[in-house]
């Protein structure tokens, strides 16, 4: 699976933590206090039991609110989590023809496209043409035509085949997903940060 290294967020500043020397204050009931010192804004949410954080430090002057700041990163946590539990992230594997494959190898890599699609996963396609085989690219074209009809029961062409250099692939998804829309799309990927291929 592609590994993303997330960003880390910004912490809004809190209290003392906020420069500016005035503030727009909105209570923890949503009511606008109006423009104040920082200082006196500070000691007003501590007087609640509450802090001063910095919402939009763009706006001047900047939009603090008063609020329990322990409890804002708690629920902004809580939802970060579910959103990420509700993502779905679909995985692509590869499988490399040549335009003149054995029928035995040809079997074993469809038997492989189906199970991947039976896992819900995306199959790449390739057909790769060596040396002058490229004078025949509609062999490649055929064999991928031929592959996407076997497997149309289970899964859904993307789009046509398409031929970069000497390499031709297509792209086949299965049906349940290719209903559904939005998910994350990863690549497997080895050590070597190449596309896994059987």
């Amino acid at each position: 699976m592609l590994n993303i290294k997330r960003k880390k967020e910004k912490k809004p500043p809190v209290n003392y933590k906020i420069r500016s020397n005035n503030v727009l204050v909105i209570d923890e009931n949503k009511k606008k206090l109006g423009i104040m010192p920082r200082d006196d804004a500070v000691k007003l949410a501590k007087e609640r039991g509450l802090d001063l954080v910095a919402v939009n430090i763009e706006h001047i002057p900047p939009v603090c609110k008063i609020l329990d700041y322990g409890k804002h990163l708690y629920t902004k946590h809580k939802q970060q989590k579910l959103a990420r539990k509700k993502q779905r992230i679909i995985q692509i594997k590869e499988l490399k023809f040549g335009p003149e494959i054995s029928e035995h190898d040809y079997n074993v890599k469809i038997k492989h496209a189906r199970e991947f699609l039976m896992d819900d996963k995306k199959v790449k396609l390739t057909v790769k043409f060596r040396g002058r085989e490229i004078i025949y690219s509609d062999k490649g074209i055929k064999l991928l035509n031929k592959i996407t009809e076997e497997l149309q029961d289970i899964s859904v062409c993307e789009k046509k085949p398409v031929s970069i250099g000497k390499v031709m692939y297509v792209m086949v998804a299965p049906k349940n997903i290719s209903r559904q829309r939005g998910g994350n799309i990863a690549e497997n990927k080895d050590k070597q940060g190449r596309t896994e291929k059987i």
